[in-house]
């Protein structure tokens, strides 16, 4: 018994655990042989095995949770999971994140280096309400900066380190009444330091 996979390639997921669970016996389950035939399926997050006595094997797979999008230069959208793996393109009408600057992508490959990990860090960082509100996250001369879709406010969160505090900060700033009226006259906040945004 399969459950948890919902993406297009789910034939093909199923297939794979199919195979890989004759592997198994009575006495031991195929845990390893079902990782290795699913490592390069981006959306499988993980996998629970389990017998289903006598007979059977109970296999629940979580998938991935998109928390960015890679919006390539050439305008191309892709689907970034919190761990840094690229999903798949990002189908027209889906939900709003945060999108991350990527010079290119391909569906399985890891998002690597502090360039491109420190813009992913503070989108897994941020709540759901504001993560779609968020623009052109990237690392510039090792400050990473992004916007605010709505005002073009510019969003300056220093060098890509305490990043879970300064999404908090952002997120704190971003519910105050206070800065919804100003927001449109703001040019940037600054997160530099999260104790004392600016």
């Amino acid at each position: 018994a399969i459950s948890g996979y919902t993406q297009p390639d789910q034939a093909d997921i199923v297939r794979r655990i199919t195979v890989g669970a004759a592997a198994g016996d009575a006495f031991h389950l195929p845990v390893q042989r079902l990782r290795a035939a699913l490592a390069d399926a981006p959306w499988v997050e993980n996998i629970a095995v389990s017998h289903d006595w006598p007979n059977g094997l109970v296999v629940r797979v979580t998938e991935a949770t998109p928390v960015a999008i890679a919006v390539t230069p050439v305008g191309e959208r892709w689907l970034v999971s919190e761990r840094g793996r690229v999903l798949s393109a990002d189908p027209p009408g889906g939900k709003e994140l945060p999108e991350m600057i990527y010079p290119a992508a391909i569906a399985g490959e890891w998002v690597k280096g502090v360039d491109r990990r420190g813009p992913l860090r503070i989108a897994s960082a941020l709540s759901a309400d504001v993560r779609g509100a968020v623009r052109g996250l990237r690392v510039e001369d090792g400050v990473l900066v992004g916007r605010l879709a709505t005002t073009n406010t510019e969003l300056r969160f220093g060098q890509p380190i305490d990043l879970w505090r300064k999404g908090r900060a952002l997120d704190a700033i971003l519910a105050s009444a206070t800065t919804q009226k100003t927001l449109a006259k703001t040019a940037y906040i600054d997160l530099s330091n999260a104790q004392r945004p600016v």
